[in-house]
């Protein structure tokens, strides 16, 4: 079992990309956002990010543009907590 099929998101989201740009494995968008999805809902920005633009743009999920407004914003507000959390820990 791999790292992404043991839950960690980073892997997820890392094999979601493998998948979107066909390295390593066949092209399949549909599985790039199947994992991508598994990698957002564990709470990884750059995986919600990857999800929200798959669904403004229709590819491998219908677009549906309420769900890539949810997604780009959990993505953002994921980054600007971890921007917090970084200065945060400089000071």
């Amino acid at each position: 079992m791999c790292a992404a099929e043991r839950g960690d998101s980073r892997a997820q989201c890392d094999l979601g990309n493998a998948y979107y740009s066909g390295k390593g494995v066949k092209r399949d968008i549909a599985k790039a956002v199947e994992w991508w999805r598994k990698a957002a809902i564990s709470g990884n920005a750059i995986a919600q990010f990857n999800l929200g633009i798959a669904y403004a743009t229709g590819k491998g999920v219908k677009r549906d543009m309420g769900e890539a407004f949810k997604w780009c914003f959990k993505a953002v507000f994921a980054f600007l907590l971890s921007a917090d959390n970084a200065q945060a820990a400089d000071n």
